[in-house]
């Protein structure tokens, strides 16, 4: 009976310990701006619920405006999305991890980021600041997938996917 409650007591152990260096590398992305009927629904709920500014997003959440709504997302200071009215799109990766590159003289601390977004329908502005080669910014819609690494372009999906870089 000790050896399994010993044994429980490390998996639980272990699980946690993996869950908390995992949730290091998930990004917050913070609502900025909502104007319009707009809603969220967790990863993992069944439910949708009201979308409201300063509510923080993460992986696998998914959001839906309703007519003349629009979101703003905000991943970090240079790179944000706009969400167009009567869309769907969900946050299917938002994860940011940081290294340090050593050279010579100095040293210096680089951030990877990787974003995905999926959207099934609407239209998406977004704003990416410059990315490094191992950073990406990808939204896919049903038929095409747009990456970028540092520009404003608008992507949208309403049987057929449309992406403009301004």
């Amino acid at each position: 009976m000790k050896k399994k409650i010993i044994c429980l007591l490390f998996l639980f152990f272990l699980a946690s310990l993996i869950s908390v260096l995992y949730a290091d590398n998930l990004m917050n992305v913070e609502v900025d701006y909502v104007r319009g009927l707009s809603f969220v629904k967790p990863n993992g709920m069944q439910e949708w619920l009201p979308l409201q500014k300063g509510i923080i997003l993460h992986q696998g959440d998914m959001i839906k405006t309703g007519d003349g709504a629009i979101v703003d997302l905000k991943f970090d200071s240079k790179t944000f999305s706009r969400i167009a009215e009567n869309s769907n799109i969900q946050i299917e990766q938002a994860e940011s991890n940081s290294y340090q590159v050593k050279r010579l003289f100095f040293s210096a601390n680089k951030k990877i980021q990787k974003i995905n977004l999926k959207l099934n329908s609407g239209g998406v502005l977004s704003k990416v600041g410059k990315l490094d080669e191992n950073s990406s910014f990808n939204i896919k819609t049903p038929t095409a997938v747009c990456g970028v690494r540092g520009t404003l372009f608008n992507t949208s999906f309403n049987g057929s996917t449309s992406v403009k870089v301004m």
